[in-house]
């Protein structure tokens, strides 16, 4: 599961978890064992994906999550320029506007990525 989506289902919004990274990034305990522990979780869920790969006849499947969960190591080259880029304009605009401003942003492009995936849902269902 990405990391913002389970932050989601764990009722943690994006505002809390960037909080959380600045306590982790600062040594205020317990806040880089927290980090450890996501970062521990999701080195060994890649690990899960690459076994299977070399294991499972529908690897596919285990192939896409990689790519599209971790495309900075697993992804085409193209999807990591873009993220670059953007994170590089969520980095001016973090700095530049008030943090209640940067948070609305956040959420109107949270926003946004939910419903472009429910209407790339409602697509394919269209089309089967």
């Amino acid at each position: 599961m990405p990391r913002m989506r389970a932050l989601k289902v764990a009722g943690i919004s994006a505002g809390k978890y960037r909080a959380l990274l600045r306590l982790a990034a600062d040594g205020e305990p317990p806040y880089p064992a927290f980090l450890r522990i996501i970062e521990k979780s999701e080195s060994e869920a890649q690990q899960r994906h690459i076994t299977s790969i070399s294991t499972s006849l529908d690897w596919r499947a285990h192939a896409f999550i990689l790519e599209r969960q971790y495309p900075k190591e697993w992804g085409q080259k193209i999807q990591v320029e873009v993220k670059r880029e953007l994170e590089k304009v969520f980095a001016v605009a973090q700095e530049v506007l008030p943090e209640e401003q940067f948070n609305q942003l956040l959420e109107r492009v949270s926003r946004l990525d939910s419903e472009t995936a429910v209407d790339a849902d409602e697509e394919a269902n269209a089309l089967h």
